[in-house]
């Protein structure tokens, strides 16, 4: 067996053909726009009457050559993500008529609210697809204490609003996701283990099914459709047009922590040690820490004083405290600001007034690697979970990289609210009994080292799921290779899948909502 440094390097060197196409994918058997069903230049005329003037972009346009850009540039302009005609929505209405439009006629449908899904689930090739990004209305009411979106809304407007009327609400850290893939997948990010996921804090969702009917979906109404809602990913059962999220109040104060320590310093792995520990303080964390790891080959983001030319690979620490200073809170940070010893390169603490004033200079809540070609996957640690085996994967695995490379380990507190939700949801055993959720991210510039990169992120994130007590993955950040048979159990397991299954056969027995990677009628 080669070593993780080998087969690292070997990975990134070598010219492995993997194309585009190549990601995991069900079965297509509605119309597409190479098809002689495809609807004529007549028939979307007649479609476009019942919408908005310039909703309906077709091929050749500058706004539908706009319109068709993701997040993740690896996908952006490729046929397998290349829509056959877009419907700008900026309302309900327009969402109705497309669903019925495409029912009609069988055609094959994709949904994006923010275009942040990394994967591609959210925009298939030659679908009629509908984009929701203008719908991004935002409304806060602090008598019921919820917050009302519209699915193109995003976290740094939500963040905006809630910080103006003394609030919180639960969201993710890259400030341009918006709030419904995110909550509909689970939804991790700075505040889940105080306050719970974003499945947990939605009130309502008001969406159009595959019949073209407007209706809302709450615990109390279409309860079934709600739950599968809360975890079962987006783009199965429906057009989310506006939700309701749950707020809650702000402290007066909030504090953050910022710590580095390097891998290797002259040629000694300090890493495995300090990793190893940090995997031990991050669990015995209380509920109003959440804190988020990074390992790369050097420090790319964050300002890291007294990293040397005889350092190799960084470990950084990014926590934020859900309250403010006292004596309590410093208590349980004593063992991060030990950690380490003489190798530790800092331990800085800050206070923050608002929340919004400490996202907006995290530097791992700015755009990040949606700058670049990206692959990645993930996999949940359980409590208990070998860190001597999680802190020697990766060490080896930033230590083999290039010296120019970007990728990294990115980790993500779990526990606490998570792991305690207040109502039945479809989010997976595997996502509520983590103490960790474990990324890695191939983020790279050309599309010549497509191969290469997309396979490093495959085998090590193979390696991170092999690993004891480390299984399922999340969906919203998953890796896009896995295929039927496999995806299910990783990201929900066979029970909530089943019952996933039973709602999607409920509400949209034709599969008109059909995406990779996502829940399909029994």
């Amino acid at each position: 067996m080669k070593s993780t440094t080998a087969l690292v390097l070997l990975l990134l060197a070598a010219p492995i053909a993997i194309s585009a196409a190549d990601q995991a994918s069900q079965p297509r058997d509605k119309c597409l726009s190479t098809s002689a069903c495809w609807p004529s230049t007549g028939e979307f005329s007649d479609f476009a009457e019942l919408l908005l003037p310039g909703s309906l972009l077709l091929p050749g346009s500058s706004s539908f050559k706009a319109a068709s850009v993701l997040k993740n540039k690896r996908l952006t302009g490729t046929p397998e993500f290349t829509p056959g005609a877009i419907i700008k929505a900026t309302t309900a209405a327009d969402v109705q008529a497309s669903v019925k439009f495409a029912a009609e006629r069988e055609l094959e449908t994709s949904i994006k609210s923010t275009g942040h899904c990394y994967s591609g689930n959210c925009m298939r090739g030659g679908s009629l697809h509908m984009d929701l990004t203008s719908m991004s209305s935002i409304s806060v009411n602090t008598s019921s204490m919820l917050m009302t979106v519209g699915p193109g809304a995003n976290f740094e407007e939500m963040y905006t609003a809630a910080d103006a009327h003394g609030v919180l609400v639960v969201g993710g850290m890259c400030p341009t996701v918006g709030p419904v893939g995110f909550s509909l997948g689970g939804g991790h990010g700075p505040l889940v283990r105080s306050l719970g996921l974003g499945a947990d804090n939605m009130h309502s969702v008001t969406l159009v099914t595959a019949d073209g009917s407007l209706l809302t979906a709450s615990s109390t109404a279409n309860s079934d459709l709600f739950w599968a809602l809360r975890g079962g990913g987006g783009g199965s059962f429906g057009v989310v047009v506006s939700m309701e999220i749950r707020l809650h109040p702000a402290p007066d104060q909030l504090v953050a922590l910022s710590c580095a320590w390097p891998m290797v310093d002259d040629g000694e792995r300090v890493g495995e040690a300090i990793v190893e520990e940090w995997d031990s303080i991050m669990q015995q964390l209380p509920d109003e820490w959440m804190t988020f790891t990074v390992v790369q080959k050097r420090p790319l983001g964050p300002k890291v004083p007294g990293f040397k030319r005889s350092m190799d690979g960084v470990l950084v620490v990014e926590g934020l405290y859900n309250g403010a200073w006292t004596k309590e809170m410093l208590d349980s940070a004593e063992g991060i600001l030990g950690l380490g010893g003489d190798n530790q390169l800092k331990c800085d603490f800050a206070n923050f007034t608002t929340f919004k004033e400490w996202h907006s200079q995290a530097w791992f809540a700015t755009e990040g690697p949606i700058k670049y070609r990206t692959y990645m996957a993930s996999s949940f640690g359980a409590a208990g979970f070998d860190s001597a085996a999680h802190a020697r994967l990766l060490v080896d695995t930033v230590v083999a990289l290039p010296g120019n490379a970007v990728n990294m380990m990115f980790g993500v507190q779990l526990g606490g609210k998570v792991a305690r939700p207040d109502e039945d949801t479809g989010v997976s055993a595997a996502f509520r009994g983590a103490a960790l959720m474990q990324e890695n991210d191939s983020d790279w510039n050309f599309a010549q080292a497509d191969a290469s990169q997309i396979e490093w992120a495959r085998s090590v994130g193979d390696a991170v799921a092999a690993l004891g007590g480390f299984g399922g993955a999340y969906m919203n950040e998953p890796d896009p290779g896995k295929g039927r048979g496999e995806y299910e159990e990783l990201f929900w397991g066979r029970d909530v899948f089943e019952r996933l299954q039973g709602v999607k056969s409920e509400w949209d027995k034709d599969s008109l909502f059909d995406c990779d990677q996502c829940v399909y009628a029994n």
